[in-house]
């Protein structure tokens, strides 16, 4: 092989060695930010117990808290 030949060679492994490793963070990398977005906040508004929600209703009978 020339001098020329093997610095190709060189660097077409070095590209491959790069794009593997950036593959592989890109993979590691996906179930962090799926994790991130099946989350969510539960805050209770209002409750029929002093101190549990910002505000209290004593006269508050089944309280769900649905929205949409």
């Amino acid at each position: 092989m020339r001098v020329g030949e093997l610095v190709l060679e060189h660097r077409r492994r070095a590209l491959l060695a790069l794009a593997f490793m950036l593959g592989v963070a890109i993979v590691a990398a996906s179930p962090l930010r799926a994790a991130e977005r099946n989350t969510y906040s539960v805050i209770p508004l209002v409750s029929d117990q002093p101190g549990l929600a910002p505000n209290t209703d004593p006269n508050l009978v089944n309280a769900w808290g649905l929205t949409s």
